[in-house]
């Protein structure tokens, strides 16, 4: 675990300022449950309908989820070298992830005491708040906000 700072936001990831000068990368796929199951749908899709798919494309502007500065706790999924980069190849490329299931990943309903730092997605949208997952094992602990 580690606790990261927004640095920049593109359309494919998120980079995240680590301590000792580092920076950590979360795909777009390692955000949260619900995001990835949008992602699947789109992928699913066969683009009979252009103009949905560029609503749901809209929704999935990380610049909405995020934003420069942001604090998250973030699990450290790999830290090998980038493949890509054939020219860098001393450089390091540390794949993140901020998923509530793998983020609080080691923590217990009994773990969860006042003003603890937890990571969470929002579920749902309620009248007079949101629905938070938590990604605790079995699923039946969520928060609301």
């Amino acid at each position: 675990m580690v606790l990261g700072q927004v640095s920049s936001i593109n359309a494919h990831d998120v980079g995240l300022s680590l301590p000792n000068n580092l920076t950590g990368y979360v795909p777009l796929t390692s955000v949260s449950k619900v995001l990835e199951e949008k992602i699947e749908k789109i992928l699913k899709d066969d683009g009979s309908d252009e103009e949905e798919d560029d609503d749901e494309d809209d929704s999935l502007d990380l610049h909405k989820y995020f934003y420069l500065g942001q604090y998250l706790r973030a699990y450290v999924v790999s830290a090998g070298s980038n493949a890509a980069d054939a020219s860098a190849k001393s450089r390091k490329r540390i794949e993140l992830s901020v998923d509530p299931r793998q983020a609080n990943s080691g923590l217990s309903k009994s773990d969860l005491v006042v003003n603890s730092a937890v990571q969470a997605s929002v579920v749902s949208v309620e009248d007079h708040g949101l629905v938070m997952d938590l990604g605790l094992e079995g699923g039946e602990v969520k928060g609301f906000m």
